[in-house]
């Protein structure tokens, strides 16, 4: 796989930070949209499953003057040994907003994956909905590997769907891949990845981007650590008038 980067800015801290987020070929950046984890959360830093070229703190802005309050509130940024990167966080009133933030040391070239660990003026913990995890790269590059193919096994029992589906993994090793999923997906559609590792079961969500016409779709994403990972595919046939309904596909493979 070829990457290119994007020269994105973010505002941090009232500086302008640079990041480098890949590109597969010509297309749009490599910036994968999370199922909405909470209405408040306004970004993160560094930008889910970008490459920066240095990262000097991670943040989560959010829409509340209340959030991350509690005594165990935590932002965390763990290597691929388990080591966690982050020191305290603090609050930082933006506005009607809050950012919280935390240093980071020691984030030499590589894979990171960040948690965001705090409690919403609601009461509601940050990840209620969808990972509390992303994912983000330091001066780190994505080697080219062959495509590999799979199968996801249904594991929903509904009779009315396909009990396998096929689809094409950009590649079994680390960085930043692709899933091109062979069934019709609808708008609501998601990816996910989980891995068992040193911090017990962590992934995140992505969503599943598909054509009108299109026979397939297609989920863009980081897989940040050798080991076995969990690949599943969520769709939601009717997801206006019964959103509640889903149907799951799944497989394992081995990411080097």
């Amino acid at each position: 796989m070829r990457f290119k980067f994007l020269v994105v800015t973010t505002l941090t801290s009232c500086v302008f930070a640079t990041v480098l987020v890949p590109q597969v070929g010509a297309a749009e950046p490599l910036r994968v949209r999370p199922v909405p984890q909470h209405s408040s959360i306004i970004g993160k830093t560094p930008i889910p499953n970008s490459v920066v070229s240095k990262a000097p703190l991670v943040a989560v802005l959010v829409g509340e003057t209340g959030s991350g309050i509690e005594a165990d509130d935590a932002l965390f940024v763990y290597d691929k040994l388990g080591v966690n990167h982050a020191g305290k966080m603090r609050r930082v009133a933006v506005s009607d907003n809050t950012r919280l933030e935390a240093d980071l040391s020691n984030m030499t070239p590589g894979w990171y994956v960040a948690k965001q660990k705090f409690t919403f003026d609601d009461g509601h913990p940050s990840g209620d909905v969808g990972s509390p995890w992303w994912v983000f790269g330091v001066k780190v590059k994505t080697s080219a590997a062959a495509p590999k193919s799979v199968q996801l096994q249904r594991v929903t029992p509904d009779a009315s769907m396909p009990q396998k589906i096929s689809a094409s993994l950009s590649g079994a090793r680390i960085g930043a891949r692709s899933l091109k999923i062979s069934y019709k997906s609808s708008p609501s559609d998601v990816f996910t990845w989980s891995l068992q590792s040193p911090l017990g079961i962590f992934g995140t969500t992505n969503i599943v981007r598909a054509k009108k016409s299109a026979t397939f779709g297609t989920s863009q994403f980081v897989l940040p650590f050798a080991g076995t990972y969990k690949l599943s595919f969520t769709h939601y046939p009717n997801a206006l008038s019964d959103p509640m309904r889903s149907i799951t596909w799944s497989t394992l493979v081995s990411v080097k």
